[in-house]
């Protein structure tokens, strides 16, 4: 399946509830593992960011929310020619530079010190909690009628030399800092 059929393919699961996703087919972190894959293939980095890089990398922080799932998502994939590869952080303390972020709702009160830590670095921080794209998360999922949702604030994408493709802006809600 070429990126945009999976990308398509993701984008329907997220419009079905948690729920009847979980009786028929992917659970709510298999989707968002799913979901954080395609993002790999429609944002775009710096240049210089992916230059001597041999894999993109997708972390995650705290404990496996995704059960395995995240890691099996991206088994033999590619992005930006590059093979993707899950990267594990046990604590806000031990996350280092990776070019997308997961932190998970038990992380929340974490998500103003990593983005402080990881600021400059082109690290795309998505999230799953109220406010997130506002505090410095450009990439927030959210539930919204028992379904999964995305929100970008592109100003928070744009600090960090991030550009979100037209594909995920079309079909997420946008979020604007506050001072705009």
């Amino acid at each position: 399946m070429s990126g945009r059929g999976i990308f398509a393919a993701v984008l329907c699961l997220l419009f079905v509830p948690p729920g009847a996703a979980q009786q028929a087919g992917p659970g709510e972190y298999e989707v968002k593992a799913a979901f954080l894959y395609n993002l790999a293939l429609y944002v775009e980095w710096p240049a210089a960011r992916l230059q001597g890089q041999r894999a993109i990398t997708i972390g995650a922080v705290g404990k496996d929310v995704f059960d395995g799932a995240l890691e099996k998502t991206l088994k033999d994939r590619t992005a930006q020619g590059k093979p993707v590869e899950a990267v594990r952080f046990a604590t806000a303390d031990d996350v280092k530079p990776c070019h997308l972020l997961f932190v998970p709702i038990d992380e929340r009160n974490q998500l103003e010190k990593i983005a402080k830590a990881l600021k400059g670095s082109s690290t795309l921080i998505v999230s799953e909690f109220d406010g997130a794209a506002l505090k410095g998360a450009p990439l927030n999922f959210y539930i919204e009628n028992k379904r999964v949702r995305l929100e970008v604030n592109p100003d928070a994408a744009a600090r960090e030399h991030l550009k979100i493709g037209a594909q995920v802006l079309r079909l997420s809600r946008i979020v604007k800092d506050q001072d705009n």
